[in-house]
């Protein structure tokens, strides 16, 4: 499970309207998911293996920008990063 802090309402311009999820190992994508909320559940991907995670907000001008990749070590614990 990914949490992440929503925009700061001082910040927004247009509605919010979700985010949008990406998580990739090894350079590929592992999968990508869009949510209204601030939290997404990873799917597929393999926890032997680094993991990088991306997330994007959506308004009713689109998406982006990206977030900075967060990377979660293969080694590390379960739990808030």
């Amino acid at each position: 499970m990914l949490e992440w802090e929503e925009i700061a309402l001082s910040l927004q311009n247009y509605t919010v309207l979700g985010y949008k999820v990406r998580w990739e190992q090894e350079n590929v994508t592992q999968g990508e998911e869009f949510v209204q909320g601030n939290q997404a559940n990873l799917t597929v991907w393999d926890p032997q293996k680094d993991l990088t995670v991306r997330v994007c907000m959506a308004n009713s001008a689109g998406c982006g920008p990206w977030s900075d990749f967060l990377l979660v070590a293969s080694t590390e614990e379960p739990g808030e990063y």
